[in-house]
């Protein structure tokens, strides 16, 4: 039975195979067969594709190079191809190799051309095609394969260190804040939204008066006391100000969550703030978590600290194409963190 290890380096020695594999279209004559034969004997993995269809589908599964004629890339057959390229992910190059014709026929194989390398990676070969010069262009073409590889294997590291960084600072900064601060990684990770109290209300700074007022019309008419009120209207109006400042707007919806009991009183408000800006510079949100006063463009600001103190949950969804966050008091306020532990 092999080890865990073993079973890794099974599956790793698999992987690489498969992305070094090259894949040979010619619909007429020998070319494929007596192509793919030649770079088996130079220890190559060369599988011969019996149409644009198959070949387009075994490049989702993995590959090092394609190999094809010319006469196979039809107009409909080379916008599959296109097609098929133009999906590939940022890192992936994929060298394509044009088996053409000669003399006059080149012409034709540079119209091909012309439109491959508007995708990336394509060279073209004229035939007739010496063994020796074929093997050499095809390990070429892998070698650039595998140096985008390198590329993928770094970014993906890349990616894990920096899931491993977010983990770690939303765990130091939910326990800094007594979970009063939740990053979210995704919108399953944002609190489920709460009955509409009021209709949504386009955020700009000519109505955050009309959102200050109706944050608290809702928390007052839903039984909190005053303090509690005006700490949720002050939070709110800060992360309303700055989807305005930083976010170029947004929308804002009230929510809540009546006690059972009753059909007037609120056990909990809860206020959604959503921009479309560039997102929240997340290397200085520590800073503007645990540092009163201090305040730079791109985050929240002193305003953030103030959220923080003021409210009982405040999630955070921040990104590229803008920013999230769900503010919620409850009636009555939590314990503290010792007594709950």
């Amino acid at each position: 039975m092999k080890t865990a290890a073993e079973v890794a380096e099974t599956a790793v020695e698999a992987t690489r195979e498969r992305d070094s594999r090259i894949f040979l279209l010619a619909p007429t004559g020998r070319d494929a067969p007596l192509a793919a034969e030649a770079l088996r004997a130079a220890g190559l993995t060369a599988i011969v594709c019996s149409s644009m269809e198959d070949l387009t589908r075994a490049l989702t599964r993995g590959a090092g190079a394609v190999v094809i004629a010319q006469e196979a890339l039809t107009p409909p057959e080379l916008d599959s191809l296109s097609r098929t390229l133009q999906r590939q992910p940022p890192w992936s190059d994929l060298p394509v190799l044009v088996l053409t014709g000669s003399g006059r026929a080149t012409e034709a194989g540079e119209a091909v051309l012309a439109s491959l390398e508007q995708l990336g990676n394509a060279t073209l070969l004229e035939r007739p095609v010496r063994i020796a010069t074929l093997v050499r262009a095809v390990r070429v073409a892998l070698r650039t394969r595998h140096r985008q590889y390198e590329i993928r294997e770094h970014l993906q590291e890349r990616v894990a260190m920096l899931d491993q960084q977010r983990v770690f600072l939303r765990d130091v900064l939910a326990s800094v804040t007594e979970g009063r601060l939740r990053l979210c990684d995704t919108l399953e990770d944002l609190p489920p939204r709460l009955p509409a109290l009021a209709e949504p209300i386009p955020l700009s700074e000519a109505v955050l008066r009309r959102l200050r007022r109706e944050v608290l019309h809702a928390a007052i008419q839903g039984g909190f006391h005053e303090e509690r009120a005006d700490d949720l209207v002050t939070s709110v109006n800060e992360a309303g100000m700055n989807a305005i400042v930083h976010g170029g707007g947004g929308t804002a919806l009230i929510g809540g969550k009546r006690l059972p009991s009753t059909k007037a009183a609120l056990e909990t408000v809860q206020v959604w703030i959503e921009d479309q800006g560039s997102g929240i510079d997340m290397a200085r949100l520590p800073r503007a978590t645990l540092e009163r006063g201090y305040s730079s463009a791109g985050t929240f600001g002193h305003g953030f600290w103030m959220m923080l103190k003021a409210t009982d949950r405040t999630y955070l969804l921040t990104g590229p194409k803008g920013t999230t966050v769900v503010i919620e008091q409850d009636q009555t306020p939590p314990a503290p963190t010792w007594m709950r532990e």
